[in-house]
């Protein structure tokens, strides 16, 4: 097996969990397998981050978590929990995203064309 060009960058959280055998079955009993393991935490730290960097260049900014691209439930009540707003192209993101805890001012509609909500 060839290995990748450029290795995965594992966070500290992550790396840890995955050498941890017994708490890598341990999930995999519970959850079954495929399974999609996500780190809110990691998303708060990298988000965290992010607004350090815009605040420190004093630009305008407004981040919106992409719903579609993770349907994560703990995703979007972390970014909903953060302040951040969301973007949704469906009834059914939308209705995650509200049950989320995304109030309407920090929802943003993007999609889909030609299509109603």
């Amino acid at each position: 097996m060839i290995p990748p060009a450029v290795p995965a960058a594992l966070h500290p959280l992550v790396a840890a969990f995955l050498t941890d055998r017994d708490g890598v079955r341990a999930a995999l009993r519970r959850y079954g397998s495929p399974v999609h393991l996500v780190f809110p935490q990691i998303f708060t730290a990298n988000l965290t981050a992010l607004r350090a960097v815009l605040d420190a260049a004093a630009v305008r900014h407004r981040i919106c978590y992409a719903h579609k691209v993770n349907r994560s439930a703990a995703f979007a009540r972390t970014a909903a929990h953060a302040g951040i707003a969301v973007d949704v192209a469906s009834a059914g993101e939308l209705r995650s995203a509200l049950s989320a805890g995304f109030p309407a001012d920090r929802v943003e509609v993007t999609g889909p064309k030609g299509a109603t909500l």
